[in-house]
């Protein structure tokens, strides 16, 4: 019935949110121990993104494999499914190179004002998002010829281009 439905999706929602966590720590760590050891990496900015898609990819990778044993319920998987392909979507195409671009700015302005640095870093940003969207416009990424939806153009241009 109705509670059973609600547990279940409590259930499902602690799996997601515990295995994300796992993967999250275990990125972090991996990041600071194994993968930099040597260098003095500071950043916790680089450090939070790193972690963070490394755990969005692998919660990817965990969906489909709950998809394949079946775990989760069908209708939550599908859900989380699409969560996750925006949230790396959107850490992809924006968040990240808003982060690179602002920390190369920040290294390379003669101004210390986050003001200056932070507007530079948003028009350089869209400037990036603009032509990394027109460029898809140049391969056949639709084999219908239709105009495809924001999701669909940026993982065929995120595809073909990376």
């Amino acid at each position: 019935g109705m509670i059973g439905e609600f547990l279940s999706i409590i259930v499902d929602t602690v799996i997601v949110l515990v295995s994300f966590g796992l993967f999250y720590v275990f990125g972090l760590l991996f990041f600071r121990h194994k993968l930099f050891k040597d260098y003095e990496v500071k950043g916790v900015l680089v450090q939070f993104l790193f972690a963070a898609t490394f755990a969005l990819s692998v919660s990817m990778f965990e969906l489909i494999i709950f998809e394949i044993v079946d775990v989760l319920s069908f209708n939550y998987r599908w859900f989380m499914w699409k969560v996750d392909l925006v949230l790396i979507l959107f850490d992809m195409i924006l968040l990240l190179p808003f982060c690179q671009i602002f920390l190369f700015a920040s290294n390379i302005l003669p101004t210390k004002s986050n003001k200056v640095v932070i507007s530079i870093t948003t028009v350089a940003t869209v400037i990036f998002v603009f032509l990394f969207w027109q460029l898809g416009y140049t391969f056949p990424l639709s084999r219908s010829g239709q105009e495809q939806g924001f999701i669909e153009g940026a993982i065929s241009r995120i595809g073909v281009l990376g």
